[in-house]
């Protein structure tokens, strides 16, 4: 009939924070941004490269693949102003995982917790080659053309 269908759901790659590794990155496109039976985001990201092995359903990820980022405080806000649904824009992320620290603030319902540490760099391609780099010290840095 000629209808082109894409495909959705399924054959998207899962991977705890608990598992990560000091120094591993995950480098890729923010897709899509969903949400967990407990209102926190889920980040789909289409897997570029990874300096980790990953399977799941017994497939091996693999670039191109759909890996679901978990919500995690260190990267929920960080993320939190990109619309992956604005297709104007591409989104490209750069997760590295630092470790897993502890809260230090004693104003925080969460001090003396947990927390998994990852540093967040974004890349956002508007089609022309204007770009923005975000360092997430929480501002934007000059746009740049890269």
């Amino acid at each position: 009939m000629g209808r082109k269908y894409r495909k959705i759901g399924g054959n998207k790659f899962y991977r705890s924070w608990k598992l990560w590794e000091e120094g591993e990155t995950l480098e890729g496109q923010l897709v899509d941004i969903s949400e967990d039976n407990y209102g926190k985001p889920n980040y789909h990201i289409k897997v570029e490269t990874a300096n980790f092995e990953l399977e799941y359903n017994g497939k091996e990820m693999e670039a191109g693949s759909i890996l679901c980022l978990n919500a995690c405080g260190s990267i929920d806000h960080k993320l939190e102003q990109f619309d992956p649904a604005d297709k104007s824009v591409k989104i490209f992320c750069k997760f590295t995982y630092l470790g897993e620290g502890q809260i230090d603030n004693e104003k925080s319902k969460f001090n003396g917790k947990p927390f998994h540490d990852v540093d967040v760099e974004i890349y956002e391609d508007e089609g022309g080659g204007n770009t923005n780099v975000h360092d997430f010290d929480g501002e934007s840095e000059e746009e740049m053309d890269l």
